[in-house]
Parts: structure tokens; C-alpha cells; sequence
């Protein structure tokens, strides 16, 4: 789901490795129900950005209920964010690695944690927890100087 300059060689390497029957490339979609749709259909989230700032999609995936491969990286965010196995695994950023983890996730797939999930990132990430995170951040911030 989504665009980027990368989309045209993604579905070339697709078509070279013999998956394009099985990889879809929906593009960006226009309402939030359809990504969330999708996502919710999905058994796994797989992020494999070594590089990322705060994870929305790896929350959102777990609103959807799915366990998320995350790959680990000095400037990715989002390797933090799995506090336990419940919520998925962390891996180094390689193909192998990557194919591993998502087939332990997806033979470990336990339906009643997809609940467990959503709860724990409507506690998490309430948008007025998260506002009050920043609001006591920026007061803290202040008083310092």
C-alpha cells in the first residue's frame, strides 16, 4: 500500500523472482478505511526500513491486531517500540533474516493475541496519552532554560 519513486523496480523485481502473482502493489489509497481494510485482512506487518522515526504504521498494524517484523537499525524508532513477543520481533536487516522472522510469526500466529494487540495500542498510543507525553516533554524542556 502507498507510492514512491521505488514502486516501478519493486514490481520489476516481483516479476523477475516469479512472485507477481502473489505480491500486489495497491498503490496509495484514498480513504483510511481502505488501508485499514487491507491491513486488518493481513496476518503480518512486515517493516523492513532500517531507518524510520516514530512507527505510525507499527501501530496501526497492531490496532489491526497483526504481530509486526521490525528491522533493527541505529536510527530506527520503531526497533524500540516491540516491548515483547506478543507484539512481534526485532531482526537485523537482511533478506534472511526478514524471511525467517515471518515465517516464525506466521506459524506462531495465536488469533487471540490480534485483541491483546489492539488494546495495547489504544492504551499505548491514546492520542491524549501522547498529547500529554509532549505537553509534560515541552514543559520539562522550558523550565530547563
Amino acid at each position: 500500500i502507498g507510492d514512491g519513486p521505488c514502486m516501478g523496480a519493486l514490481k520489476d523485481l516481483a516479476t523477475q523472482l516469479g512472485v507477481e502473482e502473489a505480491v500486489f502493489f495497491d498503490g496509495f489509497l484514498d480513504s483510511d478505511a481502505d488501508v485499514f481494510s487491507r491491513m486488518k485482512s493481513a496476518k503480518l506487518a512486515v517493516l523492513p526500513s532500517s531507518r524510520e522515526g516514530f512507527g505510525l504504521t507499527l501501530v496501526q498494524a497492531w490496532a489491526c491486531g497483526l504481530p509486526a517484523v521490525v528491522c533493527r537499525g541505529a536510527e530506527n524508532a520503531m526497533a524500540l517500540m516491540i516491548e515483547n513477543e506478543s507484539l512481534g520481533e526485532v531482526v537485523d536487516p537482511t533478506p534472511e533474516q526478514l524471511a525467517t522472522a515471518c515465517e516464525r510469526q506466521l506459524r506462531a500466529a495465536a488469533p487471540e493475541l490480534r485483541r491483546s494487540r489492539f488494546d495495547f495500542a489504544k492504551r499505548q498510543y491514546d492520542e491524549g496519552r501522547v498529547a500529554a507525553a509532549i505537553a509534560d516533554l515541552l514543559e520539562s524542556t522550558v523550565r530547563r532554560r
